[in-house]
Parts: structure tokens; C-alpha cells; sequence
């Protein structure tokens, strides 16, 4: 009491920052059960109800490394609890009954949502918050869209969407209580520090959630889309740019048809930014360009030339290979949308010389969707004619690394089976002439194209 004055004195508004032994063991503790259920699996989920309630008490602890700690290893929870119940692969924007096929799991859910959307909303340490949204991102990752999208007949969910988006406004604005240096009626500071770690959590979320929401996905986007344009401002940092483009584009390529209502209005960024010195940025929106052409639809088809104009520089040889693989993957979903309004006879080749991608091999699904559906395609096919047999040795060469998704393995196994129908004789001569290592992972593919084809007779 003696000291109070001088404490008062002495008080410049600091946040007091406390580090004892015992308080690295706590943190160390419950990251240390966040990892044996992340790593473990299934084989945790017998003692998640013994360590829950050491975590949700930890969660809100006065020092922000045992928060954090606590925060991500509440996800990892639910992951174990989750591999413990096996349900079928959730669709994006399909609601499901997951209190029936995943009962444990969802009761979990229900108990961990409110720290965990507690500690995205109100905490005041930035790694804290990053932790928050890591793991609220994870778990939607996980169960799909019933753990944010409301529904009369499922009732509210875990983590609604519009509560995050909302969080997320307030950290764009730099208006969250863990920023608050910020003036809350101050415009968005051009060269202020972003914190790296926390905004790479928040674009993580934001792009996590229309990947599961879909259509659900639009009335949310609307209200990002005013607080995300300023980042996109010539004076503010590369960084600034591909966070701002990426969950764009993100958006852009899981609402669908719904996205050629912003063709207008969020085109001339994307094409400015395709051009940008920043390497992530330059990918972000050439990404972007191809999913707006895509689901743009006619709207689209008005800026083309600009558009095609854009995506070339890309394609140099020069250019970062992760980059020029996001090219391939806009001018093939270009491709789709309005081929025949395309100089077929030059972008094809373009498309199928550069197969297969490596830097970003998600695109190849992209390139071989165009490519196949250009073979189906009478008034294309004559152009692919001459480039089938470089498309197979792509094919065989994505397939050996076992690189593209089961649908388009699906996709592709059908492709070989309709060339089998057009012509045995030059299917067969053309896999000749590929090396044996390429030929063999066709081979197999064909043996289940023709048994499927024979079914089909039969």
C-alpha cells in the first residue's frame, strides 16, 4: 500500500506481461494434448471428455501463450472425435444431420464453439485471435457447412457465419479489441503493420468458408467486399493486395453462377493486379480472372480481350512457375465458359504444352476438365486432334503421381474409355508410342473404362 504512488507513477499504460516456468508448463501441457489428438487420431478420442475440461478452463487463462495453446488444441479435439465416427464426405453448401451420423463429434462441436468464437471475437493478443480463427476455420474444414450455416430445420449453428464475418470486418477496419492502437473511426491505415501471422489465420477462414458455405457463402461476401476494397489501393503493400485478392478470388470460384453479379465492379482490380510486382499477388488475381470468366458467364464476355490480354504476360517462361500454373488454370476456365468465342487453334496448344503443372497442381484439374470437354466438343474436336497424344502423356504422368483428385481421376478414366469407342486401333498405337512408365497407370485406367463400357452393354 506504501507504494501505490509511486506505482501509479511509474504505470506508462503497458500491458503487464507475466512469464514464470509454471506458466510455460501450462501452455506446453495443452499443447502437448492438442498434438497427441491431432497426431493420434481416432485412438485419442477415448479421453477428449477426460482433457476437456482442463482445456475450456485454460482457454480464457490470464496469459495469452496458454489461450493460444488451448485454443488450437480444442480443434485438434474435435478432429480426433471426429476420425472416431466415420460419416460420408460432406458437399459444399449441402446441410447434413451430423448430430445423427456423428453424435459424439457434434456435442463436442457444441461445447467448444462458443470459447473458441469467444476468443476470435473479444481477445486482445493477435496470436490469440490468429489461433481462434485457425481453428474455427480447421473444424468447418472438417464437418462442412452445417457447422456455419443457419437452417430452419437444423436451427442455429456452432459458429455462424455472420458472427465471423462480422469479426472479420472489425479486423479489417482495425477495429478489434487486439487492436487497439487503432482509431475506431479512423480510415484503414495504408502502411501499418498487419501481423503477418494473423492475417495469413484470417485469410485462411475466409477462404475456408465459402469452400463449405457455396451459394450460402453470397449475402456474407457482399458485406466483405466495401472493407476489402481498400486494401487493393495502389498505396498500400503487396501483402495488403494478395490478402484482399485471394479471399476475393476464393469467393468468386465457390459462389458460382451467383459471382457474375460482381463482374463490374471487381474486374478492373483483378486485371491491375495480374500485373503486380508481387508474386502471390500476380497469382491471386490471375486465379481470380479465370473463376470470374468462368462463373461470369456472359457478363464476362465483354472484357475478354482485356482479359486474355492480361493472362498472357503470365504464361512467359520467365514468369514464377507458380504463377504461370495459375495462368494455364484461368485460360482453361476460360476455355470452358466461352470456347467458342476463343482463338481455340493457339490457346489449346498453349494449355496443353505446359501439362503437366507442378508448382500448382490442383490447376491440373482445371487444364484437363478443358482439354476434355474441347475433345467431346464437335465444333473443338478438330483442334484437339493433333494434341491427344501430349494430353495422354500428361494424363499418365498425373496419374503415376497420384496428383489429381478422385473426381478427376473418375473424369479422366471416362475420357479414355471414349477414345477406346472412337478408334481401338489409334488409342492403342498412340499408347505405343509413350514410354512404359507412362503407359501403364493408361493401361490400368482403360481396363476399368472397358469393363465399365461392358457393363453399360450388358
Amino acid at each position: 500500500e506504501e507504494d501505490d504512488d509511486d506505482d501509479d507513477d511509474d504505470d506508462d499504460g503497458s500491458p503487464l506481461t507475466v512469464r514464470t516456468a509454471l506458466l510455460d508448463e501450462k501452455a506446453s501441457a495443452a499443447h502437448c494434448i492438442g498434438a497427441c489428438a491431432q497426431h493420434t487420431g481416432a485412438v485419442f478420442a477415448p479421453h477428449v471428455q477426460e482433457v476437456l475440461p482442463s482445456l475450456l478452463a485454460a482457454h480464457d487463462h490470464f496469459h495469452e501463450d496458454v489461450r493460444g495453446a488451448a485454443t488450437r488444441s480444442l480443434a485438434h479435439l474435435v478432429s480426433a472425435a471426429a476420425a472416431a465416427e466415420p460419416a460420408p464426405t460432406w458437399r459444399k453448401g449441402e446441410l447434413s444431420q451430423l448430430a445423427q451420423t456423428r453424435p459424439q463429434t457434434w456435442a463436442l462441436v457444441q461445447r467448444v464453439c462458443g470459447p473458441l468464437q469467444r476468443r476470435f471475437e473479444d481477445d486482445e493478443d493477435k496470436d490469440t485471435v490468429a489461433a481462434a480463427s485457425e481453428s474455427i476455420a480447421e473444424i468447418s474444414m472438417l464437418l462442412g457447412p452445417t457447422v456455419m450455416a443457419a437452417d430452419a430445420q437444423l436451427g442455429k449453428p456452432p459458429f455462424g457465419a455472420d458472427q465471423l464475418v462480422s469479426v472479420a470486418i472489425s479486423l479489417l477496419e482495425q477495429r478489434h479489441p487486439c487492436q487497439q492502437s487503432a482509431d475506431a473511426d479512423a480510415e484503414v491505415e495504408e502502411d501499418a503493420d498487419h501481423d503477418e501471422a494473423l492475417w495469413e489465420a484470417v485469410v485462411e477462414l475466409l477462404t475456408s468458408a465459402p469452400k463449405v458455405l457455396g451459394s450460402y457463402w453470397q449475402p456474407h461476401f457482399e458485406r466483405l467486399i466495401p472493407p476489402l476494397l481498400p486494401y487493393m489501393r495502389d498505396a498500400h503493400p503487396s501483402s495488403d493486395h494478395s490478402l484482399a485478392i485471394g479471399i476475393i478470388a476464393e469467393s468468386i470460384s465457390q459462389l458460382d453462377e451467383v459471382a457474375k453479379q460482381y463482374v463490374g465492379q471487381l474486374l478492373p482490380y483483378m486485371l491491375r493486379l495480374s500485373a503486380s510486382e508481387d508474386a502471390t499477388c500476380r497469382q491471386n488475381a490471375t486465379f481470380g480472372l479465370g473463376v470470374l470468366c468462368l462463373n461470369g458467364q456472359e457478363v464476362a464476355l465483354a472484357s475478354m480481350q482485356a482479359v486474355l490480354e492480361a493472362v498472357q504476360p503470365r504464361l512467359a517462361d520467365d514468369e514464377e512457375d507458380i504463377v504461370r500454373d495459375n495462368a494455364v488454370g484461368a485460360l482453361s476456365r476460360i476455355v470452358i465458359a466461352h470456347s467458342h468465342a476463343l482463338p481455340l487453334a493457339t490457346i489449346l496448344p498453349a494449355i496443353v504444352h505446359r501439362l503437366p503443372l507442378t508448382a500448382d497442381v490442383l490447376e491440373n484439374v482445371a487444364a484437363l476438365d478443358c482439354l476434355i470437354s474441347s475433345t467431346y466438343d464437335e465444333r473443338s474436336r478438330a483442334h484437339m486432334g493433333p494434341l491427344i497424344p501430349p494430353l495422354l502423356s500428361a494424363v499418365a504422368k498425373l496419374l503415376r503421381a497420384g496428383e489429381l483428385p478422385v473426381d478427376a481421376v473418375e473424369r479422366a478414366t471416362g475420357f479414355l474409355g471414349w477414345l477406346l469407342q472412337q478408334g481401338k486401333e489409334q488409342l492403342e498405337a498412340m499408347l505405343l508410342a509413350l514410354p512404359e512408365e507412362e503407359r501403364a497407370p493408361l493401361l490400368s485406367c482403360l481396363t476399368e473404362a472397358s469393363q465399365r463400357v461392358a457393363v453399360g452393354s450388358e
